[in-house]
């Protein structure tokens, strides 16, 4: 079977990305993510994201942080981690990584053509555009584990 690359007419992938903040500590540890492909307005989008937010992330993917991101404490150094006054400064470093791998997540096969009587496989495989339209919901996680997302 043959396998042809479509482009969709204004198909690009969004994400809500919570980053997971230990209530204690307000330490980051980890991000959870998920991406959707949405064509509409940029206020039909974010509308969307934000509708979304409170709940989605249960069926998000979830992405550690690396070893580069580092907090200091009296106590030593933590890695893989950053405190959430600092999630601004290094989001672009954190996210880019992230919604890279999110593109890779889509299935590469839509459907089969066989219009001309050969069947050809059908590829709409969305990205992100270069400037990733991307909400970011922090959700607080307590001692014993639950999730409160700060809406």
């Amino acid at each position: 079977m043959n396998i042809t690359a479509a482009s969709p007419n204004n198909m690009e992938l969004v994400a809500n990305i919570w980053p997971i903040v230990d209530e204690q500590s307000g330490l980051i540890y980890r991000i959870l993510a998920r991406a959707y492909t949405l064509e509409a307005p940029d206020d039909v989008i974010s509308s969307t994201l934000k509708a979304l937010a409170p709940k989605d992330y249960h069926l998000a993917s979830s992405f550690a942080l690396t070893a580069r991101f580092r907090h200091v404490t009296e106590h030593g150094t933590l890695e893989g981690c950053l405190h959430i006054s600092d999630f601004a400064t290094y989001e672009s470093m954190i996210i880019v990584p992230i919604i890279e791998q999110l593109e890779g997540q889509f299935a590469k096969l839509q459907g089969v053509n066989m219009s001309t009587g050969e069947p050809i496989a059908v590829a709409h495989i969305p990205r992100f555009g270069k400037e990733p339209y991307v909400i970011t919901t922090f959700v607080m996680e307590s001692i014993n584990g639950e999730l409160t997302p700060s809406l």
